[in-house]
């Protein structure tokens, strides 16, 4: 992926982040990797994705790494780890 595609992609997964008010984990970035931290600032899900989607249905999201999707939930344990190119959760 592109530097500015991915620049954009990132914009867009933080402008996501704030449609999750309310949620217990928000994304966080640091150096150039995402976790997830709670609302006080503290490190839930350690920084090693590169792109975390919100924790949309509160118990997981959706996490990339080296090209592959995979589930997080918000305890930090990876619970699905795939090669998909695209993943959709239902609610």
């Amino acid at each position: 992926m592109c530097n500015w595609t991915k620049n954009i992609v990132q914009l867009l997964m933080l402008l996501l982040a704030f449609d999750a008010c309310g949620q217990e984990l928000l994304p966080a970035r640091k150096n150039k990797q995402w976790g997830y931290i709670d609302t006080a600032g503290n490190w839930i899900v350690q920084p090693v994705f590169d792109l975390v989607s919100p924790m949309e249905n509160k118990e997981f999201a959706r996490v990339f790494a080296e090209g592959q999707i995979g589930l997080v939930s918000k305890k930090g344990q990876v619970v699905f780890k795939n090669d998909f190119k695209k993943m959709v959760l239902l609610n």
